[in-house]
């Protein structure tokens, strides 16, 4: 990938390295910057099996716990983004060739600071944790993403639960089969094409994927990226049996709505897809690992916006001081009642 393009500087010969908050390539010691051509993003292609990726070689390096490859050596990776181990050798591979990304528009400084921030409104985070984000090294990577378009006809049928009570009491519960056909579609659905976290976190960092732009490997210059261990193939099933339960939480729900049931039983759906297009991507994220009591922890912060997805670590004694004190409010209430 560093041979694609010249990324030596014009002035001073040193390297041109991807500026996220002047987004061009800027030179590190003479503050030389070029600019980085937009070119069109290509429209997305229909899916089709026979078709063959393009791909380019290049140096790598290579987690020897996991086996995650990283694609642009010019960045400095000290940890493996999915396990955090250190042990990272070099070899020479080949990546699929990306149809675009969405460039870091966060720098790293800013990352700690969304990070930190997001800890300190995490009521029950121990206060230690606050302590140990500051101290923490976080790690940048763009990860890669197949990116789904279909539309889709599901027909669907089930049975609809409704009760009623009787003047006396008692509880009627009427039953009611239904079935019918709807058009169902998605743009931009997400799915992973590396195992290094899910397709459902990825989703949550919501990234505005309309800013999305064609690829130029200047934006790789001085970052690392994740190489695809997900197939074509493997995705596209990920993406319909992901797809179809929020297609079918969608159609019971409307089904509820529009003939007014409490509850569904025996509901089932078969989807027929009218067209699914795709292309494959790349998404910056800043990695945040870290250890808690033996424990591992990943944080995941959004390289476009700064949203933060991340588990933590929670105090037992913050916990049981919240609950006491929400038990405690009605005795306070009733006591000054009586005093009162």
């Amino acid at each position: 990938m560093e041979n694609i393009i010249n990324n030596k500087c014009e002035n001073c010969g040193s390297e041109l390295l991807y500026d996220p908050k002047a987004h061009c390539l800027s030179c590190k010691y003479c503050g030389s910057k070029r600019l980085i051509k937009e070119n069109l993003l290509a429209a997305k292609r229909n899916y089709n099996n026979s078709f063959i990726e393009s791909s380019f070689e290049s140096s790598q390096l290579v987690c020897e716990n996991c086996g995650n490859h990283y694609t642009n050596i010019l960045a400095p990776i000290f940890k493996c983004l999915s396990c955090g181990s250190s042990s990272l050798k070099k070899i020479v591979s080949t990546s699929i060739l990306p149809d675009g990304l969405i460039p870091f528009s966060i720098e790293k400084y800013q990352a700690g600071e969304y990070f930190y921030s997001w800890i300190k409104k995490r009521r029950f985070a121990p206060n230690k944790l606050k302590t140990l984000a500051k101290s923490q090294k976080i790690t940048a990577s763009y990860v890669p993403v197949w990116n789904f378009d279909y539309r889709s006809i599901v027909s669907y049928s089930g049975v609809g639960i409704k009760q009623y009570k009787n003047d006396d009491g008692t509880i009627n519960t009427v039953r009611k089969t239904f079935s019918g056909n709807t058009n169902m579609g998605r743009d931009n659905f997400l799915i992973m094409a590396n195992n290094m976290f899910d397709s459902c976190t990825l989703r949550l960092l919501n990234f505005n994927i309309s800013q999305l732009k064609s690829f130029d490997p200047a934006y790789f210059f001085g970052w690392s990226a994740l190489k695809n261990n997900i197939s074509r193939e493997t995705a596209l099933q990920n993406m319909k049996n992901e797809s179809k339960k929020l297609d079918d939480s969608t159609i019971e729900n409307n089904v509820k709505s529009d003939l007014s049931f409490d509850s569904i039983d025996e509901y089932s759906s078969k989807c027929h897809y009218l067209s699914i297009k795709y292309n494959f991507i790349y998404l910056p994220v800043w990695t945040n690992i870290y250890v808690y009591k033996n424990k591992l922890y990943k944080c995941y912060i959004n390289g476009q916006n700064g949203n933060v997805v991340s588990k933590y670590p929670k105090s037992w004694i913050k916990i049981l001081m919240f609950v006491l004190g929400i038990v405690s409010i009605p005795v306070i209430i009733a006591l000054l009642y009586f005093l009162l």
